[in-house]
């Protein structure tokens, strides 16, 4: 028999904060293009995660093992919230594991190892587009700049995630995109090279995840992030790593390895 790793047993303060969690996140507006997965442990054990994974399996839970700067186990994905939250009960009332539901479509999985700070805004960066469309693209992204991230956020001034932040940006522009950013890469055309990027572009990056199929670990890539080019190599974006919209560069590493792309919708 398969049994449960030591290390990952919750305590009860641990299960009473998931299940705060738990609750909160059930009010998160939800729509049917988004996939959930749910976060069981992570840690520096190769070890020690791949038995937690087997337990899992050996339960009926769909599992994996998301290999980064740690070893994170991972139950689904679920095509559903509803779905991810029958598993979610189970794990915390039967297995008293410690866990949280994931809107994979929704927030960047950017590991806190990676990070980086953005830079500094210029009061007059809109002034330096001499067109006028631009122009109306960088006000309004920067109307924005600083404001607070929040996972599943679509609400201005409480907290936004990256594609509402993008829809909401681009709705002033009259131009309808759908809710994720995985569904947001669906919609434009792509521009012929990195080096035509224009001002207003949505840049796309992506995140590889591991999956247990037949006995084997197999990759698979999903978009997870977007933000909107601004020119000069930076995109503006809403971002976990800081928690709030900020400017990056497609340079930085923590980017550039994740580039999956841009769309042109104007």
């Amino acid at each position: 028999m398969i049994h449960k790793p030591t290390f990952f047993k919750s305590s009860a303060r641990a299960v009473a904060t998931v299940l705060a969690v738990f609750f909160l996140a059930s009010g998160v507006c939800r729509s049917a293009s988004q996939i959930f997965t749910i976060k069981v442990a992570a840690g520096d054990d190769k070890t020690r995660a791949q038995e937690l994974c087997e337990y899992m399996l050996s339960r009926g839970y769909p599992a994996y093992i998301l290999y980064e700067d740690s070893f994170e186990v991972r139950s689904g994905p679920y095509e559903s919230f509803e779905s991810a939250e029958v598993h979610l009960e189970r794990m915390i009332y039967e297995d008293k594991l410690a866990c949280e539901i994931l809107d994979e479509s929704a927030m960047p999985q950017q590991a806190v190892g990676d990070s980086v700070p953005g830079r500094e805004l210029a009061l007059d960066d809109s002034a330096n587009y001499a067109d006028s469309t631009a122009q109306k693209i960088i006000q309004l992204s920067i109307d924005l700049f600083g404001h607070p991230y929040k996972y599943g956020g679509q609400s201005v001034g409480k907290g936004i995630d990256c594609s509402y932040y993008v829809q909401r940006i681009f709705s002033e522009l009259s131009v309808r995109l759908p809710r994720t950013a995985a569904e947001q890469y669906k919609t434009g055309k792509c521009p012929p090279s990195p080096d035509s990027l224009r001002v207003g572009d949505l840049v796309f990056f992506k995140k590889t995840y591991w999956r247990r199929a037949k006995g084997k670990q197999i990759p698979y890539t999903r978009i997870n992030h977007v933000g909107i080019y601004i020119g000069n190599g930076e995109f503006i974006h809403a971002t976990v790593n800081v928690k709030k919209v900020t400017i990056s560069n497609l340079a930085e590493p923590y980017y550039a390895k994740r580039y999956a792309g841009a769309r042109r919708v104007l």
